[in-house]
């Protein structure tokens, strides 16, 4: 059984946390592919809670692995959340999605093996490793602040 998603997820909240600890309320607000910084931050709590509301009715009901959004639906979301997420202030930003991680990654590093198998055996493997979407959205973000955002 491969695990490894939890060391993956594990340093992602590391990253996530230590951009958080560095990141002043003004960078905040600077725009990365079309967003203010504090709206991925949203976004990418948003997106943990869903996944882990997910597993939670999959663990709690027996049905399947959940499964993908899909991208079409995805961006249909991703649309109708951001003016909530823009209304966030810094300090909520950086409070939910730091809980948001936690929560989200701890629950998937005690799922069980078979729910575990089927989601990798279905190509769902992003459902337990949050690291992949934490890195589309932090790597373009630490990518601009490097650069003098």
């Amino acid at each position: 059984m491969d695990r490894s998603y939890v060391t993956r997820n594990d340093a992602g909240r590391a990253r996530l946390a230590q951009l958080l600890d560095r990141l002043s309320d003004r960078q905040m607000d600077i725009v990365v592919d079309g967003w203010p910084i504090r709206v991925h931050l949203a976004h990418l709590a948003f997106w943990d809670r869903f996944t882990l509301l997910r597993w939670r009715e999959t663990v709690r009901s027996g049905r399947p692995v959940p499964v993908s959004v899909g991208d079409p639906l995805t961006d249909l979301i991703n649309d109708a959340q951001l003016a909530q997420w823009a209304a966030l202030g810094t300090t909520d930003t950086r409070a939910q999605v730091t809980l948001a991680a936690a929560e989200c990654d701890a629950h998937v590093a005690t799922l069980p093996d078979d729910l575990v198998r089927a989601a990798q055996d279905a190509g769902l493997d992003r459902n337990l490793d949050r690291s992949v979407h934490r890195e589309r959205h932090l790597g373009p973000v630490e990518t601009a602040l490097a650069a003098g955002g």
